[in-house]
C-alpha cells in the first residue's frame, strides 16, 4: 500500500466523521476534560501554597497538593485565623 493511498483513505474517512458530526462531539468532550483537569490542577497549586503558608513545609506541601481542592474546603472551615 503507498503513502498516497493511505492518505487518501485518511482523507475519506475524516470527511466521512465529519458528515456523521462525530468529530465535533470528540472535540466537544476533549474540551470538556481539558477544563475539569485544569480545574484539578489549580486546585492542586492552591493547596499547595495554603500547606507552605500554613506549615512552612515542602513535605506537607507536597501530600497536600496531591489532596487539591479537598484540602483547600478544608483549610477554610478549620485553619485559624492569623494572630
Amino acid at each position: 500500500m503507498s503513502y498516497k493511498n493511505i492518505t487518501a483513505k485518511a482523507m475519506r474517512d475524516v470527511a466521512n466523521n465529519i458528515e456523521k458530526g462525530d468529530i465535533l462531539e470528540n472535540e466537544s468532550k476533549s474540551c470538556t476534560l481539558s477544563t475539569a483537569q485544569n480545574l484539578g490542577f489549580i486546585g492542586n497549586i492552591i493547596a499547595a501554597i495554603l500547606s507552605w503558608e500554613t506549615n512552612h513545609s515542602i513535605m506537607w506541601a507536597t501530600i497536600q497538593s496531591f489532596c487539591g481542592w479537598f484540602y483547600v474546603i478544608y483549610w477554610y472551615f478549620f485553619s485559624q485565623p492569623p494572630q
